[in-house]
């Protein structure tokens, strides 16, 4: 996601700045890199009018609320963008706990779909729908692609919540239509069990 709105024109036209607030290693590592982002918060804030926050719940949403707190103290608007790992984790929220104290802090809170919307409301923050961007290939990198058997790519952890298990499901579908296509599982977790309900269903 952070990667689409770097390559957008509106990055610079808005001048904006990223600030990584998370390493992904070990604890010490994480939370220098969590102090770190902390204390140059305030300057890259400086001369801003927005501070945009990226955040799941749980320990994520800890994690981001001292940048919140600082960009509320600094009289800056805040867009909290939630990215939930699981639509379940939403529809468990308490309207007086601590995920709803935060996200009617923010000024206005993004959400990624219609039910994400819904769930995130019942706190009574401010939620627009806003879909993750997609950067297109231009044409030119597309036509060699129609030369290729049609290929499904999944990328991410296999596992129940991502619908690994409904995408294999539905490839006897897809072969019945499309008799060379291909499902191709790029990520770690549950490869063994994928491969074997691919078996099962003869894809």
């Amino acid at each position: 996601v952070i990667s689409a709105y770097t390559q957008s024109p509106i990055w610079n036209e808005c001048d904006c700045v990223w600030l990584e607030t998370f390493i992904a290693s070990n604890l010490a590592a994480k939370v220098w890199g969590a102090l770190k982002a902390l204390f140059i918060a305030p300057f890259a804030m400086r001369g801003k009018n927005i501070v945009h926050i990226h955040a799941t719940f749980e320990t994520s949403l800890l994690r981001k609320t001292p940048f919140l707190i600082l960009a509320k103290l600094l009289r800056k608007k805040v867009v909290l963008h939630i990215h939930a790992p699981d639509v379940t984790y939403l529809d468990r929220m308490k309207p007086n706990g601590f995920e709803a104290w935060i996200l009617k802090a923010a000024d206005r809170v993004v959400a990624l779909s219609t039910i994400w919307a819904d769930l995130l409301r019942k706190t009574g923050s401010r939620v627009v729908i806003i879909p993750n961007p997609v950067v297109l290939p231009n044409s030119d990198s597309a036509k060699p692609m129609a030369s290729r058997f049609p290929t499904i790519l999944y990328m991410g952890k296999v596992e129940p919540r991502k619908g690994y298990r409904e995408l294999v499901q539905s490839m006897p579908l897809v072969l019945s239509k499309f008799p060379n296509a291909l499902l191709r599982i790029a990520g770690h977790g549950e490869i063994v069990t994928a491969e074997c309900l691919a078996q099962e269903l003869g894809a």
